[in-house]
């Protein structure tokens, strides 16, 4: 009965995208035959003859993992996530991100799916839900469709001049620098939030906001990568320099709870010249390719990636990956730093998978822009 029921909601799911999915990403649904009890569906390819059967998958999953009770650690807050009471084993969404937002080669499609080890029946559908890609994360998380979702394109001549903004201050001590991870979708500095060694003021925030982290965005491609556009244009990738606020809240997981909880300055990278600062970075990925892999990082100033003009947008937005918490207030940088090819590339060059995974690159990870909503965005 329970196999039943899961490859009911698959076929449902996979009908109604059944045109997106084959547009998008070479994935065409049939029928299985001869008919097998709980392998009602199975998925092949357009170049190729091969399938498997989804049912199967789902029954595997819930004979496994039906009384496991994990949530999703969310690399953005640190907190346990669940939705509504059933919690979201931290696999279902890995995969669910590495799927939607990178894709997978036909074989290494059919192994991870095959091998997968974590979730429940309603979370496998879930699970084919991120398939489909970022548009479809509000079936999953519905703030998704909220009313400050980011990133968003910024039209210059729509923007409001406010007088009252003041200059940006980052104020950020190089030994706070902790380390540098691959956390599977994006590679990050960790610095020492504990005590108010590095932070962000002046700008459009009131009081000190603490330095948690910084990550980047970056697209398959040169052409695209970053999350937010400035008149529909697409910058090579972009930088977030992460804080939150200390003075009003006791932790980043609690301040990522409040509408004034964070702020992110954002940092668009255009190609060009090879940036010296950011090969501080980049000559350290190699040692964190594998997902899940850290290194020490230490004596690292952020402000060196910063462009020379501190000149900027702002506007109340959220996080750009899932739980997309409406809670941040962002400042987008007008100035671009630059990037080079070779630099980019080993960015891309990072597995959004573990070392006991079929290896998959993180060739993009960044998030399309969302409607305005009525939303003002002010400039300095």
């Amino acid at each position: 009965m329970l196999s039943r029921l899961c490859n009911l909601r698959a076929s449902r799911f996979l009908s109604r995208h059944k045109a997106r999915l084959a547009a998008e990403r070479g994935v065409s649904v049939r029928a299985a035959s001869p008919p097998q009890s709980g392998r009602g569906l199975a998925l092949s390819w357009k170049n190729g003859s091969d399938s498997f059967p989804v049912g199967a998958v789902f029954v595997r999953l819930v004979n496994q993992l039906r009384a496991r009770r994990e949530c999703l650690l969310d690399g953005h807050t640190d907190q346990s996530y669940c939705i509504g009471s059933a919690p979201l084993a931290p696999a279902v969404f890995s995969f669910c991100y590495t799927v939607g937002n990178t894709g997978f080669e036909q074989e290494q499609f059919k192994q991870s799916l095959l091998s997968f080890e974590a979730g429940q029946c309603h979370q496998f559908r879930l699970l084919l839900q991120c398939i489909a890609g970022p548009a479809h994360w509000k079936e999953v998380f519905p703030v998704a469709n909220g009313d400050r979702q980011s990133p968003i394109d910024i039209k210059t001549e729509e923007t409001k001049y406010d007088p009252s903004l003041r200059p940006l201050n980052p104020n950020y001590d190089p030994a706070s620098a902790k380390i540098i991870l691959n956390n599977g979708h994006s590679t990050s500095v960790e610095f020492d939030d504990t005590v108010n060694k590095s932070v962000l003021t002046g700008g459009p925030l009131s009081g000190t906001y603490r330095l948690r982290q910084i990550h980047f965005h970056w697209g398959s491609s040169d052409e695209a990568g970053s999350e937010h556009t400035v008149d529909g244009m697409k910058y090579a990738a972009e930088l977030h320099v992460v804080h939150w606020n200390a003075e009003k809240y006791s932790s980043f997981v609690e301040a990522a709870r409040q509408s004034d909880g964070l702020a992110v300055m954002a940092v668009f990278l255009k190609i060009g010249e090879c940036n010296p600062q950011l090969k501080k970075i980049t000559d350290r990925l190699d040692t964190i390719r594998i997902k899940g892999k850290r290194a020490l990082f230490t004596n690292f100033n952020p402000s060196c990636l910063l462009p020379k003009s501190l000149d900027y947008w702002t506007y109340f937005g959220s996080l750009t990956v899932p739980p997309l918490l409406e809670s941040v207030i962002w400042i987008v940088l007008r100035e671009p730093i630059s990037v080079c090819s070779e630099q980019l590339a080993k960015f891309r060059s990072l597995l959004s998978t573990a070392e006991d995974e079929v290896a998959c690159c993180l060739l993009r990870n960044y998030r399309p822009p969302q409607p305005l909503k009525g939303r003002e965005v002010r400039r300095n």
